[in-house]
């Protein structure tokens, strides 16, 4: 369950990175060779006979601490709905997963000149950032198919991926993000990774984005169908978040562009992890 607006707002918690989209686009030159069961240097996962980083031209396969939000509702900031196809005007705090140490994947990027946030230290490939950040008592968010988050409320198999058609859909995109993982019980930030463990909930601080074909998670049937209306968190909210006043707070989705999923699937898959494909439906 997400927190209340005053224990995620007096929350200690961290910016945004780069990146919130790119992960939709991926399915360009998947590697298609064996994969080693070690990874190479700073936990990127890399092909056998090549070395060469296993991923795309804009997607990494790391195997590192890394936070997931892909079933996270957040508590978006009250100024006001953020306009069409704006990203980052509005920002929303989401109450994700801490997953541990393992494979997952995340938008390529590198800042191989200058220091980056939070470490202060230049890097050269995403999956060492992944492994820095920790040492300052941050963690990154990144994506898997492999798992859901501990704090939703479903199994694998009741989880499926829902397509939001709506112009008034509203979602956070938190790939990318930094962010910290909490006490569940004070509710206030493990600042040593040596007390972390998968499981633990860990707040991210994402840019909002309004707009059609955006993908959120939803819940499936027993027997595996999409429901309906089966978008969102069983306890709300959906596609389209119910603001009561401009003043007031309310909550989103974690979502994503359309498109990305099926990609992404293939990707982790010929990385070396179990072959899981995500349930597409529609809505609304």
């Amino acid at each position: 369950m997400v927190e209340s607006p005053k224990r995620f707002f007096a929350a200690r918690i961290a910016f945004v990175v780069a990146g919130a989209t790119a992960l939709a686009v991926a399915g360009a030159a998947l590697m298609q060779h064996g994969v080693s069961t070690d990874t190479g240097v700073d936990g990127i996962i890399e092909m056998d006979e090549s070395h060469k980083p296993c991923g795309t031209d804009t997607v990494s396969i790391c195997e590192e601490p890394f936070v997931l939000c892909a079933q996270a509702k957040c508590i978006a900031s009250a100024f006001s709905t953020p306009a069409s196809e704006d990203v980052g005007l509005n920002l929303a705090t989401c109450n994700c997963s801490y997953m541990g140490k393992t494979m997952s994947a995340g938008t390529k990027w590198s800042s191989p000149d200058h220091p980056a946030a939070f470490t202060n230290k230049p890097f050269k490939q995403i999956c060492q950032y992944m492994r820095q950040l920790p040492e300052r008592g941050y963690v990154l968010s990144t994506f898997t198919n492999q798992l859901v988050e501990y704090n939703w409320p479903k199994t694998m198999a009741e989880t499926g991926a829902y397509t939001c058609h709506s112009e008034d859909t509203v979602t956070a995109q938190c790939d990318g993000a930094v962010c910290q993982v909490m006490d569940e019980v004070t509710w206030t930030p493990k600042l040593n990774k040596d007390d972390w463990k998968a499981g633990d909930p860990a707040v991210c601080t994402c840019p909002t984005v309004k707009g059609p074909k955006q993908t959120i998670a939803g819940s499936l049937m027993a027997n595996g169908e999409c429901y309906a209306n089966g978008a969102g968190h069983p306890d709300g909210p959906s596609c389209v978040p119910k603001q009561t006043s401009a003043m007031n707070t309310y909550e989103v989705m974690v979502g994503a562009m359309s498109g990305g999923i099926p990609e992404l699937d293939e990707l982790i898959a010929s990385c070396g992890a179990p072959d899981v494909q995500t349930p597409i439906c529609k809505q609304r």
